[in-house]
């Protein structure tokens, strides 16, 4: 393979990484259909209130502005939340996951990617990976929707970063 690179992961890096594909699901589009189907729901659900107990057009149609209103607050307080817990979470399990125990070597090259942990060894070919993000502290790669892989830049020099970026985007990976 092409490069390497051998680091111990830390809490601070997972941390690092849970965030970065946090910021990345937040700005999918799939997220901002979410939020405007809860907006729209609360919306017509305050309106339906306002018509049922009897008012008219122009306070049904403020009822609709305020539930919306209100489901934009409920979607940002349910995010935050989460974002606020995530360090906690993520520490707690990392402590919890032995294999973080011990030094991982990653390469890339034409062939794809390797990583190797005290416990084993995972081979992929570029074709298997759904896309690599660029966070500002990790590399993301998925295997799915869900399902990645967080390589840190702060394990990089900076010319192994360009490899990595020139490599994932020589084999068409998306970002």
């Amino acid at each position: 393979m092409g490069n390497e690179v051998t680091y111990t992961p830390t809490e601070d890096q997972s941390v690092d990484a849970a965030r970065d594909w946090y910021w990345h699901v937040l700005r999918r589009r799939r997220t901002a259909v979410k939020a405007l189907a809860i907006c729209l729901v609360c919306g017509a659900l305050f309106a339906g209130i306002s018509w049922f107990y009897g008012d008219d057009l122009d306070d049904v149609a403020i009822g609709f502005g305020e539930g919306f209103a209100y489901g934009v607050v409920l979607f940002v307080l349910v995010w935050a939340g989460s974002y606020l817990v995530l360090p906690w979470r993520i520490r707690r399990l990392f402590r919890q996951h032995r294999v973080r125990e011990g030094d991982y070597r990653w390469r890339w090259g034409p062939e794809g990617i390797s990583l190797a942990t005290p416990n084993g060894e995972m081979r992929y070919a570029w074709s298997e990976l759904h896309r690599v993000v660029e966070g500002r502290h990790t590399f993301l790669l998925f295997f799915n929707d869900r399902q990645y892989l967080g390589l840190p830049t702060a394990a990089l020099d900076p010319a192994q970063i360009e490899s990595f970026r020139a490599e994932s985007a020589a084999h068409g990976v998306p970002g």
